[in-house]
């Protein structure tokens, strides 16, 4: 495009000496680029108004936080929109100079809160999933995605921050692991009853008919003698995995005897000191799904500890507090860095099966002294 020009003029009438006017004189004044700047400051406040009306009418909530850190809290907010209060329970006087962890609470996700601590540190672009509380008190789960904002230096002068209230997201995907999980306990009751019913019936009969083998030398004897005896372990070992893949109903031994079966089970070598403390309550409180859900837990619990812990002392307890259920396993093994290996697929599953019951899990661990996981799941 062809630059133009923008010229002001200023017109004055000439006199002379006796008052009349003889013509006119002038002044021009280049104005192109106070035009131009004058241009963009319109176009700049026309597009403040649009991105003012975008986050005043948007259903995610948008929160602008300075850069600089505070007493290492975080942020200090100065913007929130109407969508946060709504979302938040908060009033906006009630939030402008607080920081984020006005939203924060005991079930908080510390590891997603050290990742979102890193790049506010380092000032760059984060996104985490948090379980979040309202004024209220009441939970909600919220997706976070922060970005810094630059001057025209490139130096960080604030943090742009969209959060999204995902709780139903979460509970439909709670809901659809949950079927994931029955599916897959159907699928092992099954193979565990043909393992019972089938194979092991099968090595029964083997068994029994190497039994009525008679008169054979001293080298068939000795054979015959080694093969019952794996078949012996075969069986033994059949029985124990039919009972771990397959106890979708606890039947009348009742779900504590069914964990004190487990327990023996574990310790037939006697390797373990075994601690139980079961609190006496009617086990109907426990509708069969949580039951199974504990009982998956504490096996899971067990396998790590036999796999890694290097024990010699299990510490089980289950009792119900307040209309909460509470499991605790602790052992006395040689204990591992939370902050290394929380990720492994033992402890995974465990959590996932808890939250699956809108239940809490903690772990405690360190280099030395042992492993101590709590389970809390609400009874409604």
């Amino acid at each position: 495009m062809d630059r133009f020009t923008v010229i002001r003029f200023f017109l004055h009438p000439l006199h002379d000496h006796d008052g009349n006017i003889i013509g006119v004189g002038g002044i021009t004044q280049d104005i192109t680029d106070y035009c131009l700047i004058k241009t963009k400051l319109i176009e700049k406040q026309h597009d403040l108004k649009l991105l003012e009306a975008a986050i005043a009418n948007t259903t995610d909530a948008v929160v602008i936080a300075e850069a600089d850190q505070i007493d290492g809290y975080g942020p200090r907010i100065v913007f929130v929109n109407d969508a946060y209060t709504k979302m938040t329970g908060y009033k906006r006087e009630e939030i402008i100079g607080k920081t984020p962890r006005i939203l924060q609470g005991p079930k908080t996700d510390r590891n997603e809160l050290k990742r979102l601590r890193h790049a506010l540190e380092h000032y760059e672009h984060c996104e985490i999933e948090v379980l979040n509380y309202k004024k209220s008190g009441q939970e909600f789960w919220s997706s976070i995605a922060i970005s810094p904002v630059l001057n025209d230096k490139n130096i960080p002068t604030h943090w742009i921050a969209i959060k999204r209230d995902t709780t139903r997201i979460r509970l439909q995907k709670l809901e659809a692991e949950k079927a994931i999980i029955e599916a897959q306990e159907s699928e092992k009751y099954y193979i565990g009853r043909e393992l019972h019913d089938n194979v092991a019936q099968l090595l029964v009969g083997s068994l029994l008919s190497l039994g009525m083998v008679k008169d054979v030398p001293a080298k068939g004897n000795k054979w015959l003698k080694q093969t019952i005896k794996r078949i012996h372990e075969a069986i033994n070992e059949i029985r124990k995995m039919s009972h771990q893949l397959a106890p979708a109903t606890f039947g009348d031994r009742g779900f504590k005897k069914a964990i004190e079966a487990l327990l023996k089970s574990i310790n037939h070598e006697n390797k373990f000191s075994i601690i139980f403390n079961f609190d006496e309550f009617d086990e109907i409180k426990l509708s069969a799904d949580l039951k199974l859900n504990l009982f998956r837990i504490l096996q899971e619990q067990i396998q790590n500890i036999i796999k890694h812990a290097a024990a010699n002392t299990i510490d089980v307890s289950i009792r119900i507090i307040d209309n909460i259920v509470s499991m605790r396993v602790l052992d006395n093994g040689k204990g591992f860095n939370t902050g290394i290996t929380l990720n492994g697929i033992g402890l995974e599953n465990i959590k996932k099966r808890t939250e699956m019951f809108y239940g809490d899990f903690s772990l405690k661990s360190s280099i030395g002294n042992g492993c101590e996981i709590v389970v809390n799941i609400p009874l409604n």
